[in-house]
Parts: structure tokens; sequence; C-alpha cells
């Protein structure tokens, strides 16, 4: 079992985007496939900081990156709380992303357990 911390880590992926590429993640939760869809969106202010929200819907999330333009990298902090497991446990994901000219690179994390 790969752990971090008190943190179970239940799957790492990496994806290399093409611009304007649609990118969707899925990992299982217990039995169920959890999708994630990835959005990156830049503001008019070049010098607005990177931020990010998940949004849920019925069969899917949303994981909105805006201004995660940095050729030398954005990444979250620290685990970003986004639900349970299907066994009561708390479900996060940490995030890094970094652009080689017009292609994107972004690594997500998913892991459950941590401090509730």
């Amino acid at each position: 079992m790969t752990r971090v911390g008190p943190y179970r880590v239940i799957e790492t992926k990496r994806l290399l985007i093409p611009k304007g590429q649609e990118s969707w993640l899925q990992f299982m939760n217990g039995t169920e496939p959890i999708n994630i869809q990835i959005i990156f969106e830049n503001s008019a202010d070049d010098k607005a900081p990177p931020t990010l929200s998940f949004v849920g819907h019925d069969k899917y999330g949303q994981l909105i990156l805006k201004n995660w333009n940095n050729s030398l990298g954005s990444s979250t902090a620290s685990p970003v709380l986004i639900g349970e497991t299907d066994a009561g446990e708390p479900l996060s994901f940490m995030a890094a992303s970094w652009m080689i000219g017009d292609t994107r690179i972004i690594e997500v994390q998913i892991m459950a357990g941590g401090a509730k």
C-alpha cells in the first residue's frame, strides 16, 4: 500500500494534454467508477493567481483549474477534500500542472483517509 502521511494513495495519473483537448480521469471508489473532467481556464488578467474549484454533478465531477498556465508549474499546497469513499473515509486529491509549449502536463493523486 502506498501512503503519504496519513493518506492512502488510491491512484496517481499523469496526462499530457494537447492544446484545446478535453481531458477526463476515472478511478474506482470500491466498485463504483468516479469520473472527473479537468477544465483549464485563463482569466483576462495575466497576473491573476492560480485557483481551483471542484463542482460535483450527478454522474461526474469537474475540476476547474483557473490560471494554471505557468511553464514552471502550479500545484495544490495540501490535499483538497472532494468527498468520501464507499467506506466513509475522506477522499482528497492533490494536483500539479505545467506546460511545455502548447502541451499541458498534469499529475493528479487521489487519496483516502487523513483528517476528517
